[in-house]
């Protein structure tokens, strides 16, 4: 994929970094789902005028499995602060990330304390938020680009668990990456209607060329 040479720049200064978030699936995690999608996010971050882009973003569906009243309630407000953590963080708005991350963390918890059922088919963890990796000046200097690949236990809370590295690149990019996945914020999996825990093959790319980048 090659990336448009109009995306590398941030402002009035050159881009130090771009890098996305890949799943091993599809670019995205769009893992076939049928439900609305929003495509070709990009989200320029502090520090070096990196760039964020997410491909595909699958907003968290509806109620689609029987469930009780106080189940449809719980799940209605925990897909509206899931998907406000990604629409604050598309704004830029840090203080509304905050609290949609704390309001959606809060209700994963409350529906696994009170044992609801999650009225939605199977489904595979979904990235909801991750910050953004450093770009070591090493790596810069060096021009390095490639992508770190990672498995990662996304937990039934919603956090990333063990992270483990399967592929690196060395030049400080490795342990940057691990650091950043840490602090995702998921979706967690579904299974028979409960949230469960399931490891997940995700990687970070990282663009070190000033004139674009390939992978």
């Amino acid at each position: 994929m090659k990336i448009p040479t109009s995306m590398l720049k941030s402002g009035s200064y050159p881009l130090a970094s771009l890098l996305f978030l890949v799943t091993a699936s599809a670019a995205g995690g769009s893992d076939g789902a049928s439900y609305q999608k929003e495509k070709g996010t990009t989200k320029t971050l502090t520090g070096g005028g990196a760039i964020v882009r997410i491909w595909e973003y699958n907003y968290i569906p509806e109620a689609t499995q029987p469930c009780t009243h106080e189940e449809s309630e719980w799940w209605k407000q925990t897909r509206n602060a899931g998907n406000g953590v990604f629409l604050a963080w598309k704004k830029g708005d840090q203080k509304l990330m905050a609290e949609s991350k704390e309001k959606f963390l809060l209700l994963l918890n409350e529906g696994r304390r009170r044992e609801y059922r999650v009225p939605v088919e199977d489904r595979p963890p979904q990235i909801l938020f991750h910050a953004e990796p450093d770009y070591s000046y090493i790596a810069q200097k060096n021009k390095i680009s490639g992508t770190v690949w990672v498995s990662v236990e996304v937990t039934a809370d919603g956090g990333a668990g063990d992270v483990k590295l399967v592929e690196g690149l060395g030049w400080g990019l490795d342990q940057n990456a691990i650091r950043a996945l840490r602090q995702c914020i998921f979706l967690p999996a579904v299974k028979d209607g409960t949230f469960v825990a399931e490891r997940k093959k995700l990687g970070i790319f990282f663009c070190g060329q000033p004139s674009g980048c390939q992978r």
